[in-house]
């Protein structure tokens, strides 16, 4: 080993005596994280492989390339990068975050303690032998809760819908295990450390964006929309890290097309309807208009049925009683079928558009997670990702469906720092509008002519009403 390690080498490394034997002894990037949780106290699945990262680094710039110590550590390299993947690993960090939880629970730390402390917490060593075979059903059910690192703007790939509502909500009321997957994993910081400043958005004070937004990714605690690289102005999370200057020159900066005038006929129409009782409502649905009769023409005058079709529908629950607006337990898909069928109708006039409903996967974000699927080579084939589910998507069907808008949806109106609509209209909605403004910008080459034209509408329904959000 005296050819391998000389001096200068030893002083580069951190953690010298883990490499100071036989490479073939320097085992997968399982042993180097056990290794390392049994020498750092305070050890987390990011440090870990941060870490690593930079021991490798510098083993491949002292070792010889013909050496079968460099070998090794292109393979641990390899190893590293592809870790999302790595069944193995992911078991010995849940299993290290499990035994860090009933812990704390035997030490009698309080709920609070337990998700603040989290896997950062001092541990002195982790199981090296795993569970027994697990039944087929219960891998199923744990790669449908694999937490996986994020990516530009990834969720967990098979989790439930409410998973960030759950990793939020348990600091007051529940255990939870703890995981440091919302945080920037080695990928994230690559791929941060290949962007080039002259892509980056440059504010007049000479600050890039990104690297504010990097910044504060790494200090965020949960998942937010600085991982995805989303600027939400609104956010005060984000607007910590810049200006009020600097906050000012981004919103002027933000393009965003006007919403379409409504023509003055269609409005009289409309107006028509402003009745005080249903009687009087119905008595102007069943008048004639010149627009609905003989010669309606539905690619021209749809636009008076579609407001004649929801009065109609929204006139029969006025009518029902008890009054079912006025009810606290309907589920979501009552009020998406029965209130904003609207929306599911409105785009009748125009070909090849529909509302596509009911918690279906996205095209876009299906297409984000697979964009790196090959064949088998070196690797297997990963298995077909899932995308993110939404309430709704605005979708043409051609040679080839594409998506254009998306909305979420939730049965009761909380107020506006509702959970559930601060979880949709702040996380879930504007990451999957980045994943479709994306898929659309690729489809014309990235064209920055093209893509300052694109606005990828979303719309939150919450109870009776509807909000507006538009990346």
């Amino acid at each position: 080993m005296a050819s391998l390690f000389d001096s200068n080498l030893f002083e580069a490394l951190h953690h010298p005596d883990y490499w100071n034997r036989n490479p073939n002894s320097w085992g997968s990037l399982s042993d180097w994280d056990i290794y390392y949780i049994n020498h750092t106290p305070g050890s987390t699945k990011m440090k870990a492989h941060r870490s690593l990262g930079l021991e490798l680094k510098v083993l491949l710039k002292r070792l010889s390339k013909t050496s079968y110590g460099y070998y090794k550590t292109i393979e641990l390299q390899k190893l590293l990068k592809d870790c999302h993947n790595d069944p193995v690993n992911i078991e010995l960090w849940q299993e290290h975050s499990t035994k860090l939880g009933r812990l704390a629970v035997e030490n009698r730390m309080n709920k609070r303690e337990i998700l603040t402390v989290g896997i950062r917490a001092a541990t002195i060593a982790v199981a090296t032998e795993f569970p027994k075979e697990k039944t087929k059903e219960e891998k199923i059910q744990e790669k449908f809760w694999t937490v996986d690192d994020f990516d530009d703007n990834k969720e967990n790939d098979y989790e439930p819908d409410d998973a960030d509502e759950k990793i939020v909500t348990t600091s007051n009321t529940s255990l939870c295990n703890p995981t440091d997957d919302d945080e920037f994993t080695m990928q994230d910081m690559e791929l941060f450390e290949t962007m080039k400043n002259e892509k980056k958005w440059k504010l007049k004070t000479g600050k890039y964006v990104e690297d504010v937004l990097y910044d504060l990714g790494k200090k965020s605690k949960f998942h937010n929309l600085v991982h995805s690289f989303i600027v939400d102005p609104e956010d005060k999370f984000l607007q910590s890290g810049f200006t009020t200057d600097e906050l000012t020159e981004i919103c002027e900066t933000m393009t965003v097309q006007e919403a379409p005038q409504i023509e003055g006929e269609l409005l009289e129409y409309i107006d028509t309807f402003a009745k005080t009782s249903t009687k009087d409502i119905r008595e102007a649905l069943y008048a004639s208009h010149p627009r609905l009769c003989r010669d309606y023409n539905p690619l021209v005058d749809f636009a008076y049925e579609h407001v004649r079709t929801t009065v109609t529908d929204w006139v029969r629950l006025l009518e029902m009683q008890p009054n079912p607006l006025t009810q606290q337990d309907l589920p979501e898909s009552w009020f998406r079928i029965n209130v904003w069928r609207t929306v599911d109708i409105a785009f009748s006039d125009t070909p090849f558009v529909f509302f596509v409903g009911g918690e279906k996967a996205g095209l876009a974000s299906t297409e984000r997670k697979n964009r790196g699927r090959t064949l088998n080579n070196i690797h297997q084939m990963q298995r077909k990702k899932i995308g993110k589910k939404g309430d709704g998507y605005v979708r043409t069907f051609g040679s080839r469906p594409i998506e254009w808008a998306a909305s979420e949806a939730g049965s009761k109106w909380e107020g506006e720092q509702g959970t559930k609509l601060i979880k949709e209209r702040g996380l879930s909605l504007p990451k999957t509008l980045k994943d479709i403004f994306i898929s659309l910008a690729r489809k014309v080459n990235f064209s920055e002519e093209k893509i300052r034209k694109i606005n990828v509408p979303g719309f939150v329904h919450s109870g009776l009403h509807c909000i507006n959000c538009t990346f």
